[in-house]
C-alpha cells in the first residue's frame, strides 16, 4: 500500500519512494521541500513486500503517474531491478526520472543495467540525490548548483556499456547505444576469459537498429580477431643497423628475419588453437540457456490482465513486453519486431466504473428519479456510447500499427484484438487489407496468446527444418560421397546465449574525451563522437557514472570546430569518492585564484616600487632645485658686498682730494 502523507493536490509534484528505509526517506522529503519551497508535493511510499509481486506494484505506481521515483535497491535487489526495467520501458512514464539507491558502490552496475537514470549510494551526501532527478523533471526550476568550478583541459576515457546476447565461434552479438561503422576495428572490454581469447579487438561486421532484445538503439555482430597479429618496427631495425659494417648488417638482418618469422609462426599456431578452443567452449555452453525465440507485445491502457493472470511475465517461455500506449514513432514495433501484437481496445472495468459513477445518484439528466428499467436502459446506452468512442480511437491506433507493419520488409506479425465488439476478424482484415488479424470480443486472455505463440513458433521451426532438410537432401544427391554424413545440425549456428544475470553479458567500449570543466556535481567534456542522452562511465578522478543531459534549450550538445561539448551529471559515487572529487576541483579552482592573487600582488608591488622610485626622483629633483636656489641667493649677497666696498673707496678718495685742495 502507498503511504500518502499529503492529500492529492492538482498541481503537486508527485514523488514516490519504493523501499523501507524510513529515516532516509524522511530526510529526502524534508530536503526536497526545503529546496523547492515554491512547489507543492505529494509524497508516496511503497513497500515491495506488501504486494503479490512487482507487477502488481507497478500497476499502482502507474496509476499515480509520478514525476520522480526513488527506487531503493537495498530493500530487494532482484525485485527492484525487475521493477526498474518495467518502469523505464513504459512509454507513459518515459519522462519520469528514476533514482536507484544502493547501500554499497559494488551494486552500482546492477542498477545502471536496470535502465534507471541515476544511481546514488546512500550516505551523508544528499544534494545530488535531490538535484539530479528534478533537473530532468523540472529543469527550469531546478536552478544551478553554486559550487566551485575547475576549468582545465585533460584527456580522459569515457565508457559506453553494451549487453552481450550470444557468442558464436566466429563472432559476438551484442547491443548498445554507440554508432559503429561496418569494418571498423574496435577494442571491446569484455568478460570472455583472456586465456580463451587473448585479443580484445573485434571487427564490426554488421550493425542494425531492429529486432533487438534489450533496451538499446543498435545491435552489432563483432567478429573475433582472436589473437593480436605481431607488429614489427622497421625504423627500430634501421637504427640498429647504423654504424655496423657489412658483415654485421647481414647478420643482424638475418637474425631479425628469423626472429620475426618465428613470431609469425607462433601467432598462426595460437590463432589456430584459439579458434578451436573457442568453438569447443561455445559448444559446451550451448545448453546453458534456451533462447526465447518468439516476442510478444501486449498493449493495454490499464494492464489489468497482470493482476488477473498472476504469473510473472518472465516465467513464460516467450519474451513478453507490455505498454499502456505506443510512442509516436512506434519504436516498440519498429525496433523490437514482435511476432505477436495483442491490442486491447478498451478496459471493461474502467468503462463499468464510469457508467456506475454517472448513474450513482439514480436520477436522469433533468434531475428526476429513474425507474429500475429506465436506469438499466440508460446505463446500456451510455456504455454503448463509451464503447463506440473507445473503439473509434482504437481503430485509429490499429490503422497506424498496420501501416507501420506494412512498411517493414519481411515483417508480418499476427495481431490479436481484444474487447473488440463491433467488428469481426474478416471485416478488419478486409478493411485494412492485412490478413493476419484475429478479433476477440473478450478481454485479454493470456492462455489464448500463449497458444497462439506456441503454434506460431512450431510453424516457424517446422518451416526452417523443412528448408534445411531439402537443402541437405539436395547436397547429398549432388555428391553422395562428400555429403554422406551431412545433417540438419550442420546448418544450425552454434550459439552460446548469455544470461542477463551473468557478468559475461556486460561489455564496454572506451571513447576518448577532453574534460573541460568539473564541479562536485557535474562536468563538461568534448568528443568527436555523437552521444545519445544516457548514462556512461568514467574512471577519472574516481570511478563514477555520468548522465549526459541536454544543454539549456534542450540541445544534446554544443557543436564546436574541434568537437561536440556535452554536459554530464555525476552519480554512482560514495562519500569518499565525493571527497576526492571536491579535492581535485578545489586544487584547480583555488590554484587559479592563488595565481591570480599572486599576479595582483606582484602588480601591486611593481606599482609600489615605481611609485617609490618616482617619489625619490621627485624628492631628489626638489632638493636639487632648493640647492640651486640657495646657491643663487648666496651669489647675490656676495655681489652686494663688492658693490658697497667700491662705493666707500670712492667717497674716501673724494674726501682726501677735497682736503688736499683745501691745504693748497
Amino acid at each position: 500500500m502507498a503511504d500518502n502523507k499529503n492529500d492529492k493536490k492538482k498541481d503537486a509534484l508527485r514523488v514516490v519512494y519504493i523501499g523501507d528505509d524510513n529515516s532516509y526517506w524522511t530526510t529526502i522529503q524534508s530536503r526536497i521541500v526545503k529546496r523547492f519551497q515554491s512547489k507543492e508535493f505529494e509524497f508516496s511510499k511503497f513497500l515491495v513486500s506488501r504486494y503479490a509481486n512487482y507487477q502488481h506494484l507497478f500497476i499502482e505506481i502507474l496509476k499515480l503517474q509520478p514525476h520522480v521515483i526513488y527506487l531503493d535497491f537495498s530493500t530487494s535487489l532482484a525485485e527492484g531491478l525487475k521493477l526498474g526495467h518495467m518502469i523505464k520501458r513504459e512509454n507513459a512514464m518515459k519522462n519520469c526520472p528514476v533514482v536507484g539507491l544502493v547501500e554499497k558502490k559494488e551494486r552500482v552496475k546492477d542498477g545502471i543495467f536496470a535502465g534507471v537514470e541515476f544511481i546514488h549510494v546512500k550516505c551523508g551526501e544528499y544534494h545530488d540525490v535531490i538535484y539530479d532527478p528534478f533537473f530532468l523533471a523540472i529543469p527550469k526550476d531546478a536552478g544551478k548548483p553554486d559550487f566551485a568550478e575547475a576549468k582545465f583541459t585533460r584527456d580522459a576515457k569515457f565508457f559506453s556499456d553494451f549487453r552481450v546476447s550470444y557468442i558464436t565461434p566466429t563472432y559476438i552479438h551484442l547491443e548498445g547505444n554507440i554508432k559503429l561503422a561496418k569494418d571498423d576495428v574496435i577494442t571491446l572490454n569484455n568478460e570472455i576469459p583472456e586465456k580463451l581469447v587473448p585479443s580484445k579487438k573485434f571487427v564490426v561486421k554488421d550493425v542494425r537498429d531492429f529486432d533487438l532484445y534489450y533496451d538499446y538503439k543498435y545491435g552489432y555482430d563483432l567478429q573475433f580477431v582472436y589473437v593480436d597479429e605481431p607488429e614489427f618496427d622497421d625504423a627500430e631495425l634501421e637504427e640498429k643497423l647504423e654504424g655496423l659494417d657489412e658483415n654485421q648488417r647481414v647478420l643482424l638482418i638475418k637474425n631479425t628475419k628469423a626472429k620475426r618469422q618465428q613470431e609469425i609462426n607462433d601467432y598462426k599456431a595460437r590463432l589456430k588453437k584459439t579458434k578451436k578452443d573457442l568453438e569447443s567452449w561455445v559448444v559446451d555452453n550451448m545448453d546453458r540457456l534456451k533462447p526465447k525465440k518468439t516476442k510478444i507485445l501486449i498493449i493495454d491502457k490499464k494492464l489489468s490482465f497482470l493482476r488477473k493472470d498472476g504469473n510473472l511475465l518472465e516465467s513464460y517461455k516467450f519474451t513478453i513486453r507490455t505498454q499502456t500506449c505506443l510512442s509516436d514513432d512506434l519504436r516498440d514495433i519498429k525496433i523490437k519486431r514482435p511476432s505477436i501484437i495483442s491490442f486491447q481496445f478498451f478496459d471493461s472495468e474502467t468503462l463499468n466504473e464510469m457508467v456506475e459513477s454517472k448513474f450513482e445518484s439514480g436520477v436522469g439528466d433533468d434531475g428526476s428519479p429513474l425507474s429500475e428499467e429506465e436506469l438499466i436502459q440508460r446505463k446500456a446506452e451510455f456504455k454503448k456510447e463509451l464503447i463506440d468512442a473507445e473503439e473509434s480511437a482504437a481503430l485509429d491506433q490499429l490503422s497506424l500499427i498496420i501501416k507501420t507493419v506494412k512498411g517493414l520488409d519481411g515483417y508480418k506479425p499476427f495481431i490479436i484484438l481484444f474487447n473488440c465488439h463491433s467488428y469481426t476478424s474478416q471485416s478488419i482484415q478486409e478493411s485494412f487489407k492485412y490478413p493476419f488479424v484475429i478479433v476477440n470480443k473478450l478481454p485479454i486472455d493470456m492462455d489464448m496468446i500463449m497458444n497462439m505463440a506456441t503454434m506460431l513458433e512450431q510453424k516457424n521451426d517446422k518451416k526452417f527444418e523443412d528448408h534445411i532438410s531439402a537443402k541437405v537432401q539436395q547436397l547429398k544427391k549432388s555428391d553422395p560421397a562428400k555429403y554422406r554424413s551431412l545433417s540438419i545440425n550442420d546448418f544450425v549456428e552454434k550459439k552460446y546465449y548469455v544470461s542477463a544475470k551473468d557478468r559475461m553479458s556486460m561489455a564496454s567500449v572506451a571513447i576518448p574525451i577532453d574534460l573541460k570543466t568539473m564541479t562536485e556535481t557535474q562536468c563538461t567534456f568534448m568528443t568527436k563522437e555523437e552521444l545519445d542522452i544516457g548514462t556512461y562511465r568514467m574512471d577519472f578522478p574516481v570511478h563514477m557514472s555520468l548522465r549526459v543531459v541536454p544543454h539549456e534549450g534542450g540541445k544534446p550538445f554544443e557543436p564546436t570546430p574541434d568537437g561536440n561539448i556535452y554536459k554530464g551529471l555525476i552519480h554512482s559515487v560514495g562519500e569518499e569518492d565525493k571527497k576526492k572529487i571536491r579535492q581535485f576541483v578545489n586544487e584547480i579552482f583555488f590554484a587559479g585564484i592563488t595565481e591570480e592573487r599572486a599576479a595582483e600582488l606582484a602588480a601591486f608591488k611593481d606599482l609600489n616600487e615605481s611609485e617609490r622610485i618616482k617619489r625619490i626622483q621627485e624628492m631628489e629633483e626638489l632638493a636639487a632645485a632648493e640647492a640651486a636656489e640657495a646657491a643663487e641667493a648666496e651669489e647675490g649677497e656676495n655681489s652686494d658686498e663688492d658693490e658697497g666696498t667700491s662705493s666707500n673707496s670712492s667717497e674716501m678718495d673724494a674726501t682726501l682730494n677735497s682736503d688736499e685742495d683745501k691745504q693748497d
